[in-house]
């Protein structure tokens, strides 16, 4: 279900308002039988397009294109020249830039859809011109040269992606009084009725308005945004005897549309299809102020098999309070609810019904017999095991690591503040754990006595009161693991806010209330990874006992970036999964605030003292930068005593976006590293190494860095002005 989360979020969020007007011209042109669909029913304003705050996932991608064909240099390009275009300061810019830079419509219309199995993307557009530039710049750098070809008078353009297929960009400007911009796949053997129907020159006989109205309207869906995917059209066009829109666009020999068709599948397929006819997606809720965003959207697998819902809701399962309403109060947490008791005869019914189905479809009789094999026996013995079972949820409220300011020489004072939670629900808890301590689970045993030299191990058994479990590499560190029974729930917590909310567990039934729930707060998440950032560069910090291995340099770096990344979002995200009566629910709610982006605005002229990052997330002093605004610059790399500098280039810069572009111009080294010998002469740079990019980032102290990747490995320096230096 996540997979179709994904898709839904990044083929739809952009296609959100807070102000809704006329109904989206396109639906008119997109048939009733499409695959799949995902657009806005009603016309945005581009200045509230959501996708303007996500432009960061957008990230750049690190592709040779020296071994690229020219027509995956033209997708390159595009790809390239749109991400740094939404890549802009904030949000209006944005939006400006991408109405100047692609000429699109202050009125927004989006759809992407399918026609037969042709994918479809079309949005209204007001200046063509400044679109086909972009095209244009692709065009020129890749070399791949399109046709221009008419139909039924509208002209557009066909850039050959193959000998088979042509991308086709076309430009209408007949459509209800908007331009509207089409991007399709031509195949060659196609008719021009075909074509006709791919560029909406002639209208579907039943158009996909209806269909995506009811989706609306019966799971109340806001209609700013709808998405479906259909399972019963698949099935339906992949059979299909005469005009097969797969034999159309893949080709009549295509060996998986054959060997569907010589496997007598039809049937088979079609009644899967009946019981899973669609996935649908929709907003329930969206509130758009400025930088910060709530919403609520959800994803329906639809189930139409009656009996298979009901046997599905049977295994739903118990998740605690502390996890289903808890998403502002923990870090992160996650809850399964799964009544193992009804694991037998859930997979029984499954099975049963498998094997006892008459398939013509050869794949799915290979299935049959393997099912046949599957033993029963051995599910029940596992599910007696943990007999009772109904749900298990672990959530981490805080974490903390104490820095050398608040370090004492008194070792039972806490290197690390830790608050978790772990429950485990059922019907007799109790029973459950001496089941697992019978299987020899350290978890089994606590500390006994007070001096060290007579404490012995013994079994405990869970109470109401918490007892204390033995882990000295733990302890170490100042965490104390505590266990207890709290009604119908056994809890092993750390920490004073822990214990209290598993003392709330006492009187939390066993309802069942759901499958699996998941929650993230960005915010103390980017709180804790500031602690563990502060740990990984001080690890005289760990205290106790040294490192036995530093973190390499690569691994330093990349966390810094996810640090960078998950700084962009504050608030929570809270995910559920659960069976309704309409089949399998995710719901996906967001309270989260866009930051703005904290990179430097400008890449400074001045003298810089330049530091290396290794192993062990530790900064050494790499040498002297001197960066010009004329945009060149020249760098010195000291040795390895600091005694002389033993490498130096000049360079070019140009800044792009977040990127500064760099071209080596010249370089001389000392022969071996040795001070005593002297520069050889000035000359080029080995090909590979004159051209070379960084991603800019914002340190503290006013300092900035600059991410490198060389010959595969992640580097980063870091740049301190000379006039700050102590």
């Amino acid at each position: 279900m996540h997979f179709f989360m994904v898709l839904f979020l990044y083929l739809s969020l952009s296609l959100l308002s807070v102000s809704l007007a006329s109904q989206n011209p396109i639906l008119q042109r997109i048939p009733e039988n499409s695959l799949f669909f995902s657009g806005n029913t009603q016309m945005i304003n581009i200045d509230e397009w959501p996708l303007l705050n996500y432009s960061q996932s957008f990230s750049e991608l690190k592709i040779a294109k020296e071994t690229m064909a020219k027509e995956q240099v033209f997708f390159y390009e595009l790809y390239q020249d749109f991400r740094q275009t939404i890549q802009q300061s904030n949000r209006i810019s944005k939006s400006r830039a991408l109405r100047e830079h692609y000429g699109l419509a202050q009125n927004l219309g989006f759809s992407f859809y399918t026609v037969g199995v042709v994918p479809v993307l079309s949005i209204t557009i007001d200046h063509a011109a400044a679109f086909l530039t972009a095209l244009d710049q692709a065009e020129q750098v890749s070399q791949l040269h399109y046709e221009t070809q008419t139909l039924s008078g509208v002209h557009f353009r066909s850039y050959p992606i193959s000998n088979n297929y042509q991308f086709i960009v076309a430009i209408d400007e007949s459509i209800a009084g908007y331009k509207l911009l089409t991007l399709s796949i031509f195949r060659s053997n196609m008719t021009q009725v075909q074509k006709e129907q791919i560029l909406g020159l002639s209208k579907p006989k039943k158009n996909i308005t209806k269909k995506v109205l009811e989706i609306e309207n019966i799971h109340q869906y806001q209609p700013i945004a709808i998405g479906f995917f259909d399972f019963q059209e698949v099935i339906r066009s992949l059979f299909k005897e005469q005009d097969n829109p797969w034999e159309f666009f893949l080709g009549k020999d295509d060996l998986f549309i054959n060997s569907l068709k010589e496997s007598q599948c039809e049937l088979d397929m079609n009644a899967i299809a009946w019981d899973i006819p669609k996935i649908v997606a929709g907003y329930k809720h969206y509130d758009n102020q400025g930088q910060t965003q709530k919403m609520l959207i959800e994803v329906l697998l639809e189930l139409e098999n009656k009996q298979f819902t009901t046997q599905l809701k049977n295994f739903r399962g118990f998740i605690p309070d502390y996890i289903r309403h808890g998403a502002n109060d923990n870090i992160m947490a996650l809850g399964l609810g799964i009544k193992l008791s009804n694991m037998m005869p859930f997979f029984a019914y499954v099975s049963q019904v498998f094997r006892d189905s008459h398939f013509q479809c050869q794949a799915l009789k290979k299935i049959q017999q393997r099912v046949a094999k599957f033993n029963p026996l051995m599910l029940a013995m596992f599910s007696g095991v943990i007999d009772g079972v109904q749900g298990v949820a672990f959530a981490i409220q805080e974490f903390a690591i104490k820095k050398n300011s608040e370090q004492v020489s008194d070792a039972q004072k806490k290197q690390v503040e830790l608050s978790m939670l772990m429950s485990l629900s059922a019907s007799e808890p109790l029973k459950v754990w001496q089941m697992l301590s019978a299987f020899g689970l350290p978890v089994g045993h606590s500390t006994n006595g007070q001096d060290k030299n007579t404490q012995k191990k013994q079994n405990l058994t869970p109470s109401s009161s918490p007892q204390k479990l033995d882990f000295p590499e733990l302890e170490a560190l100042g965490i104390e693991l505590f266990i207890a029974l709290k009604g119908k729930h056994l809890v092993v917590y750390s920490g004073q806010q822990a214990e209290q909310i598993s003392q709330s567990l006492v009187n939390e039934l066993l309802v069942p209330n759901g499958i699996l729930q998941e929650s993230m707060n960005y915010t103390k998440i980017n709180e804790l990874m500031k602690t563990v950032q502060y740990f990984l560069r001080s690890p005289q910090t760990s205290a106790k006992q040294p490192l036995t291995m530093a973190m390499p340099a690569e691994s330093c770096v990349m966390f810094d970036e996810a640090m960078t990344r998950l700084s962009q979002f504050s608030g929570v995200m809270d995910v559920q999964n659960d069976v309704v009566d309409q089949g399998v629910l995710t719901s996906l709610y967001a309270d989260l605030k866009i930051n703005s982006s904290k990179q430097k605005s400008d890449f400074l002229a001045g003298r810089y003292e330049t530091y290396a990052m290794l192993d062990g997330c530790q900064l050494e002093k790499d040498g002297l930068e001197e960066i010009f605004a004329d945009g060149t610059g020249f760098y010195q790399q000291y040795s390895d005593d600091r005694q002389c500098f033993i490498f130096e280039t000049r360079y070019r810069w140009l800044k792009d976006n977040d990127r500064i572009k760099l071209q080596y111009v010249s370089e001389r080294t000392r022969p071996e590293g040795v001070c005593s010998n002297v520069f050889s002469e000035w000359h080029l740079p080995e090909a590979e190494y004159i051209n070379d990019t960084c991603r800019l980032r914002t340190e503290e102290n006013g300092y900035f860095s600059c991410v490198y990747e060389w010959d595969g490995v992640m580097n980063k320096a870091i740049y301190q002005p000379i006039s700050h230096s102590k």
